[in-house]
């Protein structure tokens, strides 16, 4: 069987990198969730570009609720900006001659020319290819990020994979003591099952009127709400099957582990599978009358809750 790593939905990993035009910085973040939902908050300039950066994290994320910012911190010569003499001159003559052609006499503020264009402008604004330079370099580091974020997911998962499989062996051991303990009521479940029917049988012999198909359905009703053997092989079996889907190889040196080849939509199977576990408990606490059965009942609920409880927090 191939080995594989569970991840948990829980994770967080930043970059820093330097370029020219400045600092990047990268960050992303996941918790639990239904479904995956990718959100990407960046600087207003390259608001554009959201739909790209979440096209590119979709297929390489798996379950969450994944939220990833970007954040630009220009360098002074990129922030700086710079005055077109030229330009500004030849606007303020045109005003001149314009306001002498039409008589006015109102004084020209440089200040109120600096908004017309081509006055002021950045290296970021002379430099059209910035802004896809800059994207370049986010997604050239997307990778990295999300490699970090699953080395961390990684680390959880097997915190959560420990302590889900105690849980599961508890449960086990709970379905091995209802099975032992059940053997050993079984001879007082038959005798009240065999009191029942001498009731039915010596009604008949006193002349009540007595139905055999309702006598056959009686002993049909009764033998169901005694005998939970079905119950308890179909647990043993949705325990294999959860020990099967859970045969995890932990990484104790979670650098090296390959992060292509994780476990991911395990967590839907089994949520799942869990379900089906619970349902054959609780038809077992449905049937069963003695009190110390009954409570071991109440112990295997309480397990199948812890694990639930992890496993909605898994990928």
């Amino acid at each position: 069987m191939e080995n594989k790593k569970l991840l948990s939905m829980t994770g967080f990993s930043r970059l820093s990198v330097q370029h020219a035009w400045g600092t990047m910085n990268l960050e992303i973040s996941s918790v639990n969730h239904r479904y995956q939902e990718i959100s990407v908050r960046m600087p207003r300039e390259f608001s554009s570009f959201e739909p790209l950066i979440i096209s590119k994290m979709r297929s390489m994320i798996g379950r969450g609720k994944i939220r990833a910012s970007v954040e630009i911190l220009w360098n002074p010569e990129y922030k700086m900006v710079t005055i077109d003499s030229a330009l500004l001159t030849g606007y303020w003559k045109q005003l001149r001659r314009t306001a002498e052609e039409i008589g006015s006499d109102q004084d020209i503020h440089l200040t109120s020319l600096l908004n017309l264009p081509g006055v002021c402008d950045t290296p970021r604004d002379r430099n059209g290819n910035i802004e896809n330079e800059v994207v370049e370099a986010i997604i050239s580091k997307l990778t990295e990020l999300i490699d970090s974020l699953t080395e961390m997911k990684i680390i959880e998962g097997n915190i959560l994979a420990k302590d889900i499989s105690l849980q599961l062996e508890s449960f086990s051991n709970i379905i091995d003591l209802i099975d032992e303990e059940w053997q050993s009521v079984l001879p007082e479940a038959l005798a009240a099952m065999h009191v029942r029917l001498e009731k039915f049988l010596s009604e008949a012999a006193q002349g009540v009127s007595a139905d055999p198909a309702r006598i056959a359905q009686e002993i049909a009703i009764m033998s169901d709400k005694w005998d939970i053997s079905e119950e308890i092989v179909r647990s043993r079996s949705h325990i294999d099957k959860f020990r099967e889907m859970m045969a995890i190889e932990t990484c104790t040196d979670n650098k090296k582990c390959d992060i292509k080849t994780e476990s991911t939509g395990i967590g839907r199977k089994l949520d799942f599978l869990i379900q089906e576990m619970n349902r054959e408990i609780n038809t077992m606490g449905s049937k069963m009358q003695n009190a110390r059965l009954r409570w071991r009942v109440v112990e295997a609920k309480a397990c199948i809750e812890r694990i639930r409880e992890q496993i909605q927090n898994i990928d």
